[in-house]
């Protein structure tokens, strides 16, 4: 519906309030100025400086944290429409809406921070009256007319935090890192009820009515928001938009009309026509980040599967956009994803945040094999074939060291392989000289230590050697052929994407520079090409020359690419999969 735009950086708390049939919207944001908007015009009326731009440029040089405003509120108490901010350490002021003039503030009791506090005026009768969050405790109760403030039990680490009236009684809630949501009176501290409305970390919500129905906004902390019914938690709509962490949620009107007001970390605010939405539920698009995409080949078809932070997997063909399958199980993130063929038949393995990797039937979408350690989160490196049969190389963490095993996909067995430098790594499999090897980048190097991006034998498990030079952070790895001989395609965080011989292990090209977030390799009219995702495009190069032959611009930054076999490129860019054809 509408985009205010004007702050440079996060826009961390903001909340709505009505004064004189105007609505207005206060926002704060990490450039460290306080804003009031007039929502239907979409003009700003008001900024408070609390700091300088010189001040912000210092604290992103030394790298501290440049949240200035951690969440805030408006409330009318004695006749003045008030703002009250909360800092990263607990710490509060009241201001006045329009003149910024200091009423009242509330002492820190933290020498921790956080850029995100809730900032919550229960609706209750008497004394104005605010709760306040806190970087390592318990949420306070703040009276704004006396300010004396007493604490809130068990409300450590709540980040959603909102006002509704339920059942004539007027109470908060409090959403929890498990999708939990637990209703309070505000007045005696006691729970009424709870409930679970999705799996992640409730960050923000909000709750209003659509035609006489009770509703509720929320979002969480992977950028997904949901329009769900109060009374049994149904989801009504999925608001895809955000891309990560959603910071707060407003309700409000616009010409007449519900709509709800949304602030992420991309430094702008989503205004969403909730009559719209309720009638526009997607049911076969992920519901957060897409983060990893790979191709393979399902009857005689191009597919494609894609692992996203809504907790699933999905097959898509590629030539119609349809979703075949759904990939359900995993209790947290899907981070990546590979395919093999086992028995002429091809199948997905996947690696999430809950620990596990697991195998489904690209047919049917089956679960059908799950490897896990006790005490120990598994991740997938890599997949490819070792004396004909299928494997998958995994690694674990092992009391601090990083352990890495070779997972047989046909008999299930599990054998132990060798040890790398740090946990995080990323890895890509190959055939060098006949010999299958994978290339393996440390993302997070023990402290002390280098990254390390190096080359193993996997048939008799010796190390081959470092590709020497590449120091940078490497986000992902390809492996393939630039019609010379067998190279490896490196995405860093700095440094663009590097074309490594794999043999020699010396630096071939570098396409282009900057963050590059994932890397592919294949062919376009028999030429070996590469293909990479970076800020706000995805590019097509020359694999052996590094000449650039086609960009193409994204709305949202890419965050996966793949080449799928009948010739399209295939990428995960916020939520969506999209095929992009010749």
């Amino acid at each position: 519906m509408a985009v205010l735009e004007g702050h440079t950086r996060t826009v961390a708390a903001m909340d709505c309030i009505e004064v004189e049939g105007v609505t207005l919207v206060v926002t704060a944001s990490d450039d460290g100025t306080v804003r009031v908007w007039d929502l239907a015009r979409t003009t700003e009326l008001r900024r408070f400086v609390l700091q300088s731009e010189t001040e912000v440029a210092q604290k992103a040089e030394q790298r501290e944290m440049d949240t200035v405003v951690a969440g805030l509120a408006c409330i009318r108490s004695r006749g003045e429409v008030l703002i009250v901010g909360c800092a990263p350490n607990g710490s509060a002021w009241a201001r006045e809406l329009m003149s910024g003039e200091v009423r009242r503030t509330l002492p820190g009791i933290s020498t921790a921070g956080h850029y995100r506090l809730a900032v919550v005026r229960p609706k209750t009768h008497g004394a104005a009256t605010v709760l306040v969050g806190s970087p390592s405790g318990p949420l306070r109760r703040w009276n704004l007319e006396t300010g004396a403030w007493d604490r809130l039990h068990e409300s450590e680490g709540c980040r959603g935090v909102a006002s509704v009236t339920q059942d004539s009684r007027e109470l908060v809630t409090l959403g929890y890192r498990k999708g939990e949501l637990q209703f309070r009176d505000p007045a005696t501290d006691t729970v009424v009820s709870s409930c679970r409305v999705g799996q992640g970390w409730i960050t923000a919500i909000a709750f209003t009515e659509l035609d006489g129905r009770a509703v509720m906004v929320v979002g969480y902390g992977d950028g997904s928001m949901e329009l769900r019914e109060r009374s049994s938690g149904r989801l009504l709509a999925r608001l895809n938009g955000h891309t990560d962490w959603v910071h707060s949620i407003v309700i409000t009107r616009v010409d007449g009309r519900p709509a709800a007001a949304s602030s992420g970390s991309g430094g702008s605010v989503r205004v969403w026509s909730l009559e719209v939405q309720a009638e526009a539920l997607e049911t076969s698009a992920h519901s957060s980040q897409v983060q990893a995409v790979v191709c393979t080949v399902l009857d005689g078809s191009a597919v494609a599967v894609s692992a996203s932070h809504d907790h699933t997997a999905r097959i898509w063909d590629v030539a119609s956009g349809r979703v075949l399958q759904r990939l359900e199980g995993h209790t947290d993130w899907v981070e990546r994803v590979a395919c093999v063929t086992i028995s002429g038949a091809p199948i997905a393995v996947t690696s999430s945040n809950d620990g596990t990797v697991r195998t489904w039937t690209l047919a049917d979408g089956l679960e059908t094999r799950r490897a896990e350690v006790e005490y120990s989160k598994l991740q997938l490196l890599a997949c490819g074939s070792i004396e004909g049969r299928s494997v998958a190389l995994l690694a674990h963490n092992d009391f601090g060291k990083t352990q890495t095993a070779i997972w047989n996909l046909e008999n299930l067995w599990i054998s132990g392989a060798f040890d790398i430098g740090a946990h995080m790594a990323v890895g890509a499999w190959a055939v060098m000289d006949g010999q299958p090897v994978v290339v393996i980048a440390e993302h997070e190097p023990l402290e002390g230590n280098g990254r390390r991006v190096g080359i193993r034998n996997l048939a008799d498990g010796m190390w081959v050697g470092d590709l020497h030079g590449l120091a940078d952070q490497v986000n992902a790895l390809a492996c393939g052929t630039d019609g010379h001989g067998p190279v490896v395609l490196a995405a860093t965080a700095h440094n663009g994407a590097q074309v490594w011989d794999l043999r020699t292990r010396k630096l071939r090209c570098r396409l282009g520079d900057g963050w590059v977030s994932d890397a592919d390799i294949g062919q376009l009219d028999g030429v070996p090409v590469a293909v990479i995702a970076h800020r706000h495009a995805v590019s097509v190069w020359d694999l052996a020359s590094g000449t650039l032959l086609h960009e193409m611009y994204m709305p949202v930054d890419p965050g996966a690419v793949a080449f799928a076999p009948s010739g399209e490129l295939v990428v995960g860019a916020g939520y969506e999969v999209i095929v992009l054809e010749r």
